[in-house]
């Protein structure tokens, strides 16, 4: 563990922080927005540093005169993995009062899921019964975090402004905070090779999966450059489809070798490898809608509500935008400025580092679908699937979920269910739980569309239910000729069952889509619950039981 640096106290020097951002993340969002926070303080003369959750104990909040809190939200309503900590030691019976402490909170999330910015308001309600004084309302953020964040900041500057001068002119001075020494070095790139690539699906399925092995540099004989665990993902990256950056530079006349102002790289080197040209934020149809004064694009902006603005974003990438308004166009600098930093896109690990730490398997399903008169395929899934061979090499980055890692005792029973790509982490819990020689019992619950396309592991499945790994096996076919059967049919179907093993203390794991599938589940469980019980709200009150008692897990997206 990196050994903390206390930094002097700022009364005297005119270079230590008048604020901190701290930041809570899953993908690096909140991170970015941050960081952005940061520019923008000090542009209003604001002196503000950004760190992670992670590189400041709760403890030294009763040292911190002002602070901004960006909390993103993980699965269904839970802490991201860099502030799980943090969380745990400031909802502490004990934890001292923060009288000393003003701040804002905004809260990331997205409204598909249920528990929409849960962890942020749970943290910014937890802070102001502290005695935290709140100096702006918090905001919640749904896709367009950067927008609603930089609005909020925006609000902001001139409240905290007045707060810091006010204890600036008491005297107030700062106590000397202990931040990690690893504040600065983020989430690391690591390298990485395509060792294995194979379909999964059926060469006429209407879906493809496409199984990964990515080898690891190791740092040593056989040692990861990083410790991972079942229940982690792993980040990718890869650039944007050249064809489609052709195209851009084509449409908007702009020469591949340009260098924008300011620019390290040529405009093609950036669409490629540095902005998002699929989700196009809101501040770039703004600015071409100002282009075309009173046009369709105009008062779509003004008309829509934000899920229709979603759905059309959906169906409309930068290529799209220019196409349907041939009249737009941008120089270079305008146009980067306009763009989103192109993320990485995270898959769930699919199997066990007992059985090598530095190759990863990944199950990857290739977004591909055609809207118009166009083919669009998913920036990472797709460009791997179209464009990668075995051998070539790609930055990664490890993702820690904690709070969807095996139990740690190897007697505990569990219950998954999966479906689709969803199965992937518990390849990975079996045979980590093989490894370790677990006595604990192993229920899965496996849907797929239909068997004689996509089993997706399902041999391997069930040469471990045939060996006694798996106490239970169910497969959930949905596509089959004349109706199918989802997870939570199968689930209902052996409700007793599976009620007596989690009343006992299983523990159930769930991953896959957020907006029907684990909405769905939680249904069938509830019911099944009350069915038992005999009541509703005896059945709820199981659910938020087991949820309360993090026996029920959730990755899902």
């Amino acid at each position: 563990m990196p050994q903390p640096a206390t930094l002097p106290a700022a009364t005297d020097s005119d270079t230590e922080p008048h604020l901190f951002v701290l930041y809570g993340t899953e993908s690096g969002n909140s991170k970015i927005i941050a960081l952005d926070a940061v520019k923008t303080l000090a542009r209003a003369g604001l002196r503000a540093r950004a760190l992670g959750l992670d590189e400041l104990a709760a403890s030294e909040l009763t040292k911190v005169g002002h602070a901004i809190f960006m909390v993103s939200t993980s699965g269904d309503g839970d802490m991201p993995y860099n502030a799980v900590d943090f969380w745990e030691a400031l909802g502490a019976d004990d934890f001292p009062r923060l009288e000393r402490l003003r701040y804002g909170m905004v809260a990331l999330g997205e409204s598909v899921y249920e528990e929409f910015c849960a962890a942020g308001i749970a943290m910014d309600e937890r802070l102001s019964e502290l005695g935290a004084t709140r100096l702006v309302d918090r905001v919640d953020c749904d896709y367009d975090f950067e927008v609603h964040a930089a609005t909020w900041l925006e609000q902001a500057l001139d409240i905290f402004a007045a707060s810091i001068e006010t204890d600036a002119s008491a005297g107030a001075g700062a106590a000397a905070i202990i931040i990690s020494a690893s504040a600065e070095e983020g989430r690391p790139r690591h390298d990485g090779r395509i060792a294995n690539k194979r379909v999964l699906t059926r060469e006429d399925s209407d879906r493809e999966v496409v199984h990964y092995s990515i080898a690891l540099d190791a740092v040593e004989a056989d040692a990861a450059p990083f410790d991972w665990q079942p229940g982690d993902s792993l980040n990718l990256f890869y650039g944007n489809d050249p064809a489609l950056v052709r195209d851009i530079m084509a449409r908007l006349k702009l020469a591949p070798d340009t260098v924008p102002n300011g620019a390290e790289w040529s405009i093609e080197h950036l669409l490629t490898h540095h902005f998002e040209l699929r989700a196009i934020s809101r501040d770039l149809v703004k600015a071409a809608a100002a282009q075309e004064e009173g046009s369709e694009l105009g008062q779509m902006l003004v008309n829509s509500s934000h899920a229709e603005f979603e759905d059309w974003r959906d169906a409309h990438d930068l290529f799209q935008l220019l196409l349907d308004h041939p009249a737009i166009s941008f120089e270079a600098e305008h146009l980067i400025s306009l763009l989103r930093p192109l993320q990485p896109r995270a898959y769930s690990i699919a199997s066990s580092p007992l059985l090598g730490a530095t190759l990863i398997d990944l199950s990857v399903r290739t977004i591909r679908y055609r809207q118009g008169t166009r083919d669009h395929h998913g920036v990472v899934s797709g460009g791997l699937s179209q464009r990668a061979l075995t051998g070539d090499r790609l930055d990664v980055q490890h993702v820690a979920t904690p709070s969807f890692h095996l139990p740690d005792d190897p007697a505990a029973d569990i219950v998954m269910v999966g479906a689709g790509v969803g199965v992937a982490p518990f390849r990975a819990f079996l045979q980590h739980r093989a490894a370790r020689g677990d006595t604990g019992r192993n229920w899965l619950f496996h849907g797929i569309r239909n068997p004689d396309e996509d089993e997706l592991y399902a041999r391997e499945f069930a040469a471990w239910r045939d060996d006694g790994l798996l106490f239970s096996y169910d497969i959930c076919a949905s596509r089959l000729p004349g109706g199918g059967r989802y997870v939570q049919d199968g689930m209902k179907e052996r409700g007793r069952e599976l009620f007596s093993y989690l009343d006992a203390g299983g523990l159930l794991y769930v991953c896959g889509d957020a907006r029907r599938m684990a909405k769905d589940v939680r249904t069938a469980l509830r019911d099944i619950a009350a069915d038992a019980l005999g009541s509703a709200s005896q059945g709820e009150f199981f659910v938020e039981g087991l949820q309360a008692g993090r026996r029920y897990r959730q990755d899902v997206y």
